[in-house]
């Protein structure tokens, strides 16, 4: 058996071994392009629509929800970027795709595909699971929905493949929506504002009930302020203190002077009444002390006239006596009288002392109350203005959640794009093309590996060693019966 030829060919040989096998050659290359062209025909189209997202620093991020604290809220310092990694986290969950299959419905998405006899069969001898549409479809929307984030970028793109533009828009747009509905229920609280406004009112009649103690409380000790009343008080104890030391530095010294008076005269008579003795004004007084002191002097220039036994000066003398006696007997009186004065006023300051002491105490007990519901209404009204804050921004926050309000915006709705994305004719038919011929090529150099003939004057040379002297052209039947 003649065994393989040299497998260096030339540029001749290639020419010479296509055109032996054109037919062969051209028969796989017009299949192979009827093979592409068919696939383009028969391949479903597949069309995308987008939508994009634009993240925001908005008051999902920046404050906390109204019942995280009492307080004033708090900031929170996210940073874009986590903001845009949280919201592909959520846009990538499970339950927006679930919330899609129940808009849509299982129909839209899978479309009227049945499984086929290979499928059931498959099923029911076990070597396949039985998965019921609507998983399908879920498990459809996991491939045909794209999620998409440009580096330090804040838009989101949502991007959805489908076998026609209208299913691929109605996608997105219900992924679009199922997110929004639930970026809104995950940032609000549930019946924050009813809890508020309950709490709130209750605050306020407490704050209403302490403000009335306190108001009856001071209307009854009859005060404004405890400070003001407690100065006065002071004041007053003070007041009477200077006075009643007074009172009983002079009561000592009637005191002193009535036992004076009592050593120098002890014959002088206490038997008078002090109201008579307070009648005398002091101007009389001094006038009884001039009589005397005038009767003295009198006596002194009779002394000098007349002799110790002369009756003129004996009288003098009787009438010196009992002035001197009245005019003592009188001060003594006086001086009684002003002792008991003393001693009345000094009962009557302690007494008011003691009253003044007495209203200091009550206001003490009186000022323990007073505080302890000046400091409850202050608590309960600066937890009524926090507790109002939180309704107000319970009540705005619910308010933007109706209207569909947060920093997530839509800035690229769901498009309607009727050119398909695949297949791709031309790089198709260019592949196709240059399959079509390393095909036909490659066809007609397996033919001739295959072929054992000798059909080269080269082919005698090389397999049979024997030179060539002679070569008869092939001539076709046609010619030679022309001929």
């Amino acid at each position: 058996m003649v065994s393989n030829r040299s497998t260096r060919y030339t540029q001749r040989d290639a020419y010479r071994i296509l055109f032996r096998f054109k037919w062969r050659a051209m028969a796989v290359f017009v299949a192979i392009i009827a093979i592409v062209v068919f696939s383009l025909i028969m391949i479903p189209r597949a069309y995308i629509s987008e939508a994009r997202l634009f993240v925001k620093t908005g008051r999902e991020s920046v404050t906390l929800d109204p019942t995280a604290t009492t307080g004033q809220n708090v900031m929170v310092n996210d940073s874009r970027e986590g903001e845009v990694r949280s919201l592909e986290d959520v846009l990538r969950s499970r339950v927006l795709l679930e919330n899609v299959v129940d808009d849509l419905g299982e129909k839209m998405v899978l479309g009227s595909t049945t499984d086929g006899p290979l499928s059931a069969w498959l099923k029911t001898a076990g070597i396949a699971d039985s998965i019921d549409r609507r998983e399908k479809a879920i498990h459809r929307l996991q491939k045909t929905i794209v999620v998409a984030n440009a580096r330090r970028s804040a838009v989101v793109t949502i991007r959805a493949k489908a076998s026609s533009p209208e299913t691929a828009q109605r996608i997105v747009t219900a992924f679009s929506n199922a997110y929004y509905r639930l970026h809104h229920r995950v940032h609000r609280t549930e019946g924050s504002e009813q809890f508020f406004e309950s709490q709130t009112a209750l605050l306020k009649q407490q704050l209403a009930d302490t403000t009335s103690q306190l108001r009856d409380l001071k209307n009854r000790v009859g005060l404004v302020s405890v400070e003001s009343q407690r100065d006065i008080i002071e004041g007053q104890i003070k007041s009477l203190g200077r006075e009643l030391i007074l009172a009983e530095a002079a009561r000592s010294s009637v005191i002193s002077r009535i036992s004076a008076l009592q050593l120098a005269h002890p014959d002088v008579s206490r038997n008078a009444k002090h109201e008579a003795a307070t009648t005398v004004s002091p101007k009389a007084l001094d006038d009884m002390r001039d009589q005397l002191y005038t009767l003295q002097i009198q006596q002194r220039e009779m002394s000098a006239r007349y002799n110790a036994g002369h009756p003129r000066l004996l009288a003098m003398r009787a009438q010196v006596d009992g002035a001197r006696y009245l005019l003592e007997e009188l001060e003594l009186q006086i001086e009684e009288s002003r002792a008991a004065s003393l001693t009345a006023q000094i009962d009557n300051l302690d007494q008011e002392h003691r009253s003044q002491i007495a209203r200091l105490q009550q206001l003490n007990e009186n000022e323990v109350q007073i505080r302890e519901l000046e400091r409850n209404a202050e608590l309960l009204r600066a937890n009524y203005m926090t507790y109002a804050r939180s309704r107000e921004l319970a009540r705005i926050s619910n308010d933007l959640d109706a209207r569909q309000i947060s920093n997530v915006n839509l800035i690229q709705p769901a498009t309607l794009v009727t050119k398909p994305v695949s297949p791709q004719k031309l790089p198709i038919l260019v592949l196709g093309l240059l399959a079509a011929v390393f095909g036909a090529a490659g066809v007609a150099l397996a033919g001739n590996w295959l072929d054992q003939s000798l059909t080269s004057p080269e082919d005698i040379e090389s397999q049979l060693s024997l030179p060539v002297l002679l070569t008869i052209p092939r001539i076709g039947r046609n010619t030679l019966l022309n001929n």
